[in-house]
Protein backbone atom coordinates (compact mmCIF):
# COMPACT_ATOMS: atom_id res chain seq x y z
CA UNK A 1 0.00 0.00 0.00
CA UNK A 2 1.24 3.47 -0.82
CA UNK A 3 2.15 5.78 2.05
CA UNK A 4 1.24 8.91 0.10
CA UNK A 5 -1.97 9.05 -1.90
CA UNK A 6 -2.54 11.29 -4.87
CA UNK A 7 -5.09 14.08 -4.32
CA UNK A 8 -7.21 12.62 -7.10
CA UNK A 9 -7.35 9.23 -5.37
CA UNK A 10 -8.23 10.85 -2.04
CA UNK A 11 -11.07 12.78 -3.68
CA UNK A 12 -12.57 9.54 -5.00
CA UNK A 13 -12.17 7.79 -1.65
CA UNK A 14 -13.86 10.68 0.14
CA UNK A 15 -16.77 10.54 -2.30
CA UNK A 16 -17.09 6.79 -1.67
CA UNK A 17 -17.13 7.33 2.09
CA UNK A 18 -19.80 10.02 1.74
CA UNK A 19 -21.96 7.63 -0.29
CA UNK A 20 -21.45 4.85 2.24
CA UNK A 21 -22.35 7.16 5.13
CA UNK A 22 -25.49 8.26 3.28
CA UNK A 23 -26.52 4.63 2.88
CA UNK A 24 -25.91 3.91 6.56
CA UNK A 25 -27.99 6.93 7.53
CA UNK A 26 -30.85 5.75 5.32
CA UNK A 27 -30.52 8.74 3.01
CA UNK A 28 -31.20 8.37 -0.69
CA UNK A 29 -28.12 8.40 -2.89
CA UNK A 30 -27.77 11.49 -5.06
CA UNK A 31 -26.50 11.65 -8.60
CA UNK A 32 -23.67 13.99 -7.59
CA UNK A 33 -22.20 11.20 -5.48
CA UNK A 34 -21.36 9.26 -8.61
CA UNK A 35 -18.85 10.41 -11.15
CA UNK A 36 -19.37 8.88 -14.57
CA UNK A 37 -16.74 6.49 -15.77
CA UNK A 38 -15.00 8.14 -18.74
CA UNK A 39 -15.22 4.88 -20.65
CA UNK A 40 -18.94 4.40 -20.01
CA UNK A 41 -20.09 6.86 -22.69
CA UNK A 42 -17.87 5.17 -25.27
CA UNK A 43 -19.17 1.73 -24.29
CA UNK A 44 -22.75 2.95 -24.43
CA UNK A 45 -22.22 4.31 -27.94
CA UNK A 46 -20.47 1.09 -28.95
CA UNK A 47 -23.42 -1.01 -27.80
CA UNK A 48 -25.92 1.24 -29.56
CA UNK A 49 -23.97 0.99 -32.80
CA UNK A 50 -23.69 -2.78 -32.41
CA UNK A 51 -27.43 -3.03 -31.77
CA UNK A 52 -28.12 -1.05 -34.93
CA UNK A 53 -25.79 -3.19 -37.02
CA UNK A 54 -27.31 -6.41 -35.71
CA UNK A 55 -30.73 -5.01 -36.63
CA UNK A 56 -29.48 -4.43 -40.18
CA UNK A 57 -29.16 -0.64 -40.08
CA UNK A 58 -26.59 1.09 -42.24
CA UNK A 59 -23.74 3.03 -40.68
CA UNK A 60 -25.34 6.25 -41.86
CA UNK A 61 -28.72 5.38 -40.34
CA UNK A 62 -27.01 4.58 -37.05
CA UNK A 63 -25.16 7.89 -37.14
CA UNK A 64 -28.43 9.74 -37.76
CA UNK A 65 -30.05 7.98 -34.80
CA UNK A 66 -27.13 8.79 -32.50
CA UNK A 67 -26.05 12.22 -33.67
CA UNK A 68 -28.97 13.71 -35.57
CA UNK A 69 -29.69 14.23 -39.25
CA UNK A 70 -28.16 17.72 -39.44
CA UNK A 71 -24.79 16.62 -38.05
CA UNK A 72 -24.67 13.62 -40.37
CA UNK A 73 -25.67 15.68 -43.41
CA UNK A 74 -22.91 18.17 -42.58
CA UNK A 75 -20.11 15.75 -41.70
CA UNK A 76 -20.77 12.37 -43.30
CA UNK A 77 -18.88 13.07 -46.53
CA UNK A 78 -16.34 15.51 -45.07
CA UNK A 79 -12.72 14.98 -46.01
CA UNK A 80 -11.10 12.31 -43.90
CA UNK A 81 -14.39 10.47 -43.30
CA UNK A 82 -14.00 10.98 -39.56
CA UNK A 83 -17.66 10.46 -38.75
CA UNK A 84 -17.95 7.36 -40.91
CA UNK A 85 -14.80 5.92 -39.38
CA UNK A 86 -16.03 6.65 -35.87
CA UNK A 87 -19.20 4.65 -36.47
CA UNK A 88 -17.29 1.83 -38.20
CA UNK A 89 -14.80 1.57 -35.33
CA UNK A 90 -17.64 1.49 -32.82
CA UNK A 91 -19.23 -1.37 -34.76
CA UNK A 92 -15.93 -3.25 -34.81
CA UNK A 93 -15.47 -2.72 -31.05
CA UNK A 94 -19.02 -3.91 -30.48
CA UNK A 95 -18.44 -7.10 -32.44
CA UNK A 96 -15.19 -7.68 -30.57
CA UNK A 97 -16.96 -7.28 -27.23
CA UNK A 98 -19.82 -9.50 -28.34
CA UNK A 99 -17.43 -12.25 -29.39
CA UNK A 100 -15.78 -12.46 -25.98
CA UNK A 101 -13.83 -9.23 -25.65
CA UNK A 102 -16.17 -8.17 -22.85
CA UNK A 103 -14.22 -10.45 -20.52
CA UNK A 104 -11.40 -7.91 -20.44
CA UNK A 105 -13.84 -5.38 -18.94
CA UNK A 106 -14.58 -7.74 -16.06
CA UNK A 107 -10.98 -7.99 -14.91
Amino acid sequence: MEAVRSPNMLKHQLRELESFNALLAGEPLRQKQFTPDPQSQRLCTTLRVLDGRLAGASYRDIAVALLGRDRVNDDWNASGNHLKNRIRRAAQRGLFLMEGGYRALLK
